[in-house]
């Protein structure tokens, strides 16, 4: 409840009173279920988007890396759950421009994502369309376009040409090729 109150204050970019209720959850968490539960992970997550939202990306970076660390060990290296936290934490490095770090972290997150739901899902769309725009950060632009261009083609098959969400991955598409 507390880190809903949290996300909440977050949505108002009311920092102070977000990290206030965020920081209570925690400390409940951790001393009902210690400091590798996946509870605490979540919080962690809650607190590096947060940070995220701040332009705190190195300490983002910290909370997301420790997040996707308690899951795995909790978890296994091979675990669904890991995608999303990745994928995060893929998008921080990104911003930090950390490229090669942030295309580890959506491959390996991508990899967790089709094995889950498959080759043709908008979950999947998504993530290629991050490491393309990654790739694309990196210089590899020949690289980038092949992720574009299925991203695309993806979601193109899901949502139809005239959605939203396809011309977010047409806009990529068309990055890739202006190179």
């Amino acid at each position: 409840f507390l880190s809903r109150l949290a996300g909440l204050y977050a949505a108002e970019t009311d920092f102070e009173m977000a990290a206030h209720f965020l920081h209570r959850s925690m400390e409940i968490i951790e001393s009902c279920f210690g400091s590798e539960s996946v509870e605490l992970a979540n919080e962690f997550y809650e607190w590096a988007y947060i940070l995220e939202s701040q332009g705190n990306l190195v300490e983002a970076l910290h909370f997301s890396k420790r997040a996707c660390e308690i899951e795995k060990n909790h978890y296994g290296a091979n675990d669904n759950k890991l995608a999303h936290g990745l994928n995060n934490l893929g998008g921080i490095y990104q911003e930090l421009g950390e490229f090669r770090k942030a295309q580890e972290c959506y491959h390996d997150s991508l990899q967790l994502m089709e094995r889950e739901y498959g080759p043709i899902h908008r979950n999947t769309a998504t993530l290629l369309g991050n490491l393309a725009f990654s790739l694309q950060g990196s210089g590899e632009y020949n690289k980038a376009r092949v992720y574009a261009e299925r991203s695309y083609e993806i979601m193109e098959s899901i949502v139809g040409v005239n959605h939203l969400d396809t011309s977010f991955c047409l806009r990529a598409l068309d990055r890739t090729s202006t190179r």
